[in-house]
Order: structure tokens, then sequence, then C-alpha cells
């Protein structure tokens, strides 16, 4: 599946993803923080407020690197459950399907733009 069409899924139909960044947009590739840091920069948001979700020990790598707020693992790609809590997963769920079921909106709040977003906390997975 090509990854701007899932990110374009997720952002329209679940609503669940703000931004996003490619390797290809980046200097400095995963495990390292810049991809995150650089994303951050852009939303002016910090690595702390961020959720990341990723297929690969890299991915969750990048998350705990850069101090992100919540890691998931996800088991489509190459990444073992023990390869990805090790590397930083918080969670690891066995497919994406499973994102939406754990977030839960807490309350709205409002950015330095006065966008209305959403606080998320992670409820426990019903498998």
């Amino acid at each position: 599946m090509n990854f701007y069409y899932l990110i374009d899924c997720l952002t329209t139909n679940l609503h669940i993803v703000q931004f996003s960044i490619c390797g290809d947009e980046v200097t400095e590739s995963k495990p390292s923080a810049y991809p995150l840091l650089t994303l951050c920069k852009q939303a002016n948001i910090s690595p702390e407020e961020c959720i990341i979700v990723g297929d690969t020990s890299a991915d969750t790598g990048m998350g705990r690197n850069a101090n992100a707020a919540l890691i998931v693992g996800v088991l489509t790609g190459s990444g073992t459950t023990e390869q990805l809590l090790k590397t930083g997963a918080h969670i690891v769920l066995p497919d994406i399907s499973y994102l939406k079921q754990c977030l839960i909106p807490q309350k709205s709040l409002e950015n330095d733009f006065g966008e209305s977003f959403e606080t998320i906390v992670v409820s426990k997975i019903q498998a």
C-alpha cells in the first residue's frame, strides 16, 4: 500500500493523523530523532506531544530518541513484539486497525493558532 495513500486515509477518514513526514523529506534517517524533530518544528509542537506509530525498530527507535509521548509498535512490518518493545514501543498492536480503539479523546484544547484539538490517552485494547 502506498504510504501517502495510507496517510490520506487516516487523515480524511479516521481523523487521527494531523501531520506526517517521509524519509525523502529529511536528511537523516530513522532511528535518528531528526525526522520527528523536523516534523515537530513544522507543526510547532514538541515530541512530547506526539504519538509515533511504526512497524520497524527504526520507527520505534526514532520515537524513543526524540522522547515522543507515546510510541506504538504494529506487527505489520519487519519488527517483532520483542524488537519493537526493546527499541522504544510503549505498546504493540497486531495492526493499525487497533489504533483508534486504544486512543480515547479526553477534552478539547486550543493551540496557539486557535485550532481545536483533543488530548488523547491510551485505553486497554480489546483483542
